[in-house]
């Protein structure tokens, strides 16, 4: 589902077994900004050997060693990003012949980006052993998490809940994982609807990709809830009617960070997930809390207001203050 081959700080592949070489495929490396200078990474393990680096004025470079093969490649020039993240991306294709790399701003602004011909076919067991933290020489802390996938273009980024989340049917609450196809949910907006289709997935759960913890009483009643930063959770009250004439709204859990009802959860390298796929967008119960099901390629809009995120600034401004006025 997800394309993922191998995630960093995980010591088994996410994609299954691998061929002995991968002769396609993806680095995808997220980076805190600005970067230090020299290595940002260095992994060694026999005659092999993988290293990234990073000069002010030279670029970003990776080195790859295979025995007697050696190989450089470079995304030159000054780089410079606004934002606090960035991801580098570096593709290779024996079919196709040719390499590329590129940097962008972690959603797709390309800011640098180079390509060229004749790259090496990479050694899985070398791959692994990097994301496994294996003959890992050094990893600045500027390095937030890696990965190799299929493809050229990072998966799209799905909303998903964890697996424990406990999703009202009528039968009473399951946790998410447990669910199959065909089995009734209940949601708010139209009552029971039969679960389509489930899809799995272990996804980062460091930077960009960081999982929301949305904690108990805040959102849910009783339990804490493990969601995706891109899931979207209602909110509800005066507050929302005041500022954007709707009782209740969609708002992303990433978005809801404050520190203490909800929290960026960067303590796992790797986070398991579901997406309940209901057909068209419904609103699960999930112990008080409501989320919004996933709806890949729906074309049917979701039953409530979405908020963006910089809508929802004064409406949460709002919230705080009520919660702390409620807590003094």
């Amino acid at each position: 589902m997800t394309g993922w081959l191998l995630l960093s700080d995980r010591d088994d592949p996410v994609g299954g077994d691998l061929p002995p070489v991968l002769d396609e495929g993806t680095l995808v490396i997220e980076l805190s900004w600005p970067l230090p200078v020299g290595v940002l990474l260095d992994w060694r393990g026999g005659e092999q050997a993988l290293s990234l680096f990073h000069h002010p004025a030279s670029g970003i470079g990776l080195m790859w060693r295979d025995g007697r093969m050696l190989r450089r490649f470079l995304l030159p020039g000054t780089l410079r990003l606004d934002g606090r993240l960035a991801r580098l991306t570096f593709g290779w294709s024996r079919t196709l012949g040719r390499w590329t790399m590129r940097l962008d701003d972690g959603t797709e602004t390309t800011v640098a980006a180079t390509a060229g011909l004749n790259p090496p076919g990479f050694a899985a067991a070398a791959l692994g052993a990097l994301c496994a933290g294996q003959g890992v020489t050094r990893r600045e802390a500027s390095v937030l998490w890696f990965g190799v996938m299929r493809g050229e273009t990072p998966p799209a980024r799905m909303a998903w809940i964890g697996i424990a989340a406990p999703v009202m049917t009528p039968a009473g609450p399951v946790p998410a994982g447990l669910l199959r196809p065909g089995q009734w949910v209940v949601t708010r907006d139209a009552g029971p609807v039969r679960l389509r289709r489930l899809h799995r997935m272990e996804l980062p759960s460091r930077g960009s990709h960081a999982a929301i913890v949305l904690r108990a009483p805040w959102h849910a009643r009783q339990t804490d809830l493990l969601v995706s930063a891109d899931q979207l959770v209602t909110i509800r009250g005066l507050e929302a009617e005041y500022l954007f004439g709707e009782e209740e709204v969609l708002v992303s859990a990433g978005a809801l960070v404050d520190g203490r009802s909800a929290l960026a959860d960067n303590r796992r390298a790797t986070a398991p997930g579901v997406a309940l796929d209901l057909g068209v967008p419904h609103l699960l119960e999930c112990d008080g809390a409501c989320l919004l099901s996933a709806t890949p390629g729906a074309a049917m809009p979701p039953p409530l207001r979405v908020l963006q995120d910089y809508e929802a600034l004064p409406l949460l401004a709002l919230l705080r203050r009520q919660k702390s006025t409620d807590a003094a």
